[in-house]
């Protein structure tokens, strides 16, 4: 009797635990993966601050500009890649006080003559991307240094709070960065967001104007890899005359030293003497 109880408990046991299997599969193929958001959040911000995030398809950019000598600073903006964002003004994208500051910088996600402190487009992974944007300043003969930051990693969260937060993190050291181009719109001076590893920065002056546009330039893969490829052939072509360069000058060092020794062997008496020559 003993034995055929072991057998039937462990029988019940053995289907309960299906049944409960079973369950737990088909809730899980109807609601999805279990995920728990916070524990996965904890993890990027750990590695984030061992600079172990790379930053993904999703991005985001600072933006400010600064008059050093008035010492204004603008509200920061900033631009970049959501997946599932919309072409134009989507939840994603913030608008600008309405209040007229000193300095300011404002993105025209909406077309023209519209104010967004916050742009972000789709990912377009092998494809370019432009962001367009203005700078206004109250005083139209103010120097104005415009200034970024490093790449931000965007995390999407599941609050119920907004209906679409994300969340920043720092990833410095981004590939994508090189890809990033500022354009002046009045002038066409292209400046690279990083050169040799380090930011730049463009600093201009507003010339009587209290507006200047300006925009950003997301390169496509094709471009990115033309550009560089430019860029070898013309550091190429410097070095090829610098050592041209260098081949004329230690000649003509060469010839001045030969005529100084020449002349140095050839050198006149000196005036009130002469010559003793010897019968």
């Amino acid at each position: 009797m003993k034995r055929y109880s072991k057998i039937l408990t462990r029988s019940i046991a053995a289907t309960s635990l299906i049944a409960l299997m079973t369950s737990s599969l088909e809730a899980r193929l109807q609601t999805g993966p279990i995920v728990n958001h916070e524990v996965q959040q904890h993890r990027i911000e750990r590695l984030a601050k061992h600079k172990r995030v790379r930053v993904g398809a999703m991005w985001a950019m600072t933006l400010y500009a600064e008059d050093a000598d008035s010492k204004l600073k603008s509200v920061e903006t900033r631009f970049g890649q959501i997946k599932k964002a919309k072409k134009g003004v989507d939840a994603y994208d913030q608008e600008s006080f309405p209040s007229w500051p000193k300095l300011a910088v404002n993105f025209e996600a909406d077309g023209p003559g519209s104010k967004y402190k916050g742009d972000y487009h789709n990912i377009t992974r092998w494809r370019g991307d432009e962001w367009n944007f203005v700078v206004t300043s109250s005083d139209v003969n103010r120097a104005v240094t415009l200034r970024w930051s490093e790449l931000q990693k965007v995390v999407l969260l599941k609050s119920k709070a907004q209906p679409r937060p994300y969340k920043r993190i720092e990833a410095p050291g981004a590939r994508k960065l090189r890809r990033l181009l500022l354009i002046d719109l009045k002038t066409g001076e292209k400046i690279p967001a990083v050169i040799d590893g380090k930011l730049q920065s463009y600093t201009f002056n507003m010339e009587g104007e209290k507006t200047r546009r300006f925009k950003w330039k997301f390169l496509s893969v094709r471009e990115y890899f033309k550009s560089r490829r430019l860029a070898h052939r013309n550091m190429r072509a410097k070095r090829r005359l610098e050592k041209i360069y260098a081949k004329e000058l230690a000649k003509s060092l060469r010839a001045e030293k030969r005529a100084k020794r020449h002349s140095s062997h050839h050198t006149p008496p000196p005036a009130g003497k002469k010559e003793i020559i010897e019968e």
